[in-house]
């Protein structure tokens, strides 16, 4: 094979890392969006490319910063959401989403897939994301009561 996408996770244990997970595979999460929120291109468009033989130019590096904060509520039935749409008009959110609405029971966020939304950001470096990650994470309000 000479074109592939090799995912990787590590943890840092006392400085040290430790692979966690590695395949061939596209990561999942919303990375290949960030990536291209920092690069300025679409990562998946540029790996299809190359699979279908062209040849494509690629950034030499990021033209700014990008993270995502992934929401979680407290367990139990959702008596309000607010703030989300606040969220997406501060400066530097590129994206905010919240699956839950009043009514619904929220389960315990224990993987991926029991997320309750996430904002995605960028700015000009790490410290910058933080901060707006930090301020839209705040903005959003998700009450819980529980269940009976």
């Amino acid at each position: 094979m000479s074109t592939a996408v090799l995912h990787s996770e590590w943890i840092l244990v006392d400085g040290e890392p430790h692979l966690v997970e590695c395949g061939a595979r596209l990561p999942g999460d919303g990375i290949t969006t960030l990536i291209d929120l920092a690069y300025g291109t679409s990562f998946v468009g540029a790996f299809l490319a190359l699979l279908a033989g062209e040849e494509v130019a690629l950034p030499a590096g990021p033209s700014r910063a990008a993270g995502v904060r992934f929401l979680s509520a407290p367990p139990g039935v959702v008596d309000d959401v607010a703030g989300v749409d606040a969220a997406r008009t501060l400066p530097g959110v590129e994206e905010a989403t919240c699956a839950l609405e009043p009514g619904v029971s929220a389960a315990a966020t224990v993987d991926s897939n029991t997320r309750h939304g996430h904002v995605l950001a960028t700015g000009d470096d790490s410290d910058q994301v933080r901060r707006t990650l930090d301020r839209a994470e705040r903005t959003i309000r998700i009450v819980t009561r529980p269940s009976t």
